[in-house]
């Protein structure tokens, strides 16, 4: 018996958020338990909330988001794994 492929437009994948042109400041790099290296980086954007949208939209008591906002400043927090992280380095 041999698997036929279906047939149609491609199922539409749900779980996979992008966010383009997002300013934001560099605070840290750490290496997490399976030596990946996550970077920290604090939202400066003023037009913050419709870029982030998609993402806080997806936000619920029971999935752990990689953003948060802190507490005195109220500021937003991101926590990016590296590899998502387009990396521009300033030559001298």
């Amino acid at each position: 018996m041999s698997a036929k492929s279906k047939r149609g437009r491609p199922a539409k994948n749900e779980n996979k958020v992008t966010i383009n042109d997002l300013v934001v400041d560099f605070l840290a790099t750490k290496a997490n338990d399976y030596n990946a290296n996550i970077s920290y980086f604090k939202v400066v954007d003023v037009e913050c909330k419709p870029k982030m949208k998609s993402i806080i939209g997806l936000q619920d008591d029971d999935i752990r988001m990689p953003c948060w906002k802190t507490v005195d400043k109220q500021e937003m927090i991101l926590k990016v794994k590296d590899k998502f992280v387009n990396a521009f380095s300033d030559l001298v």
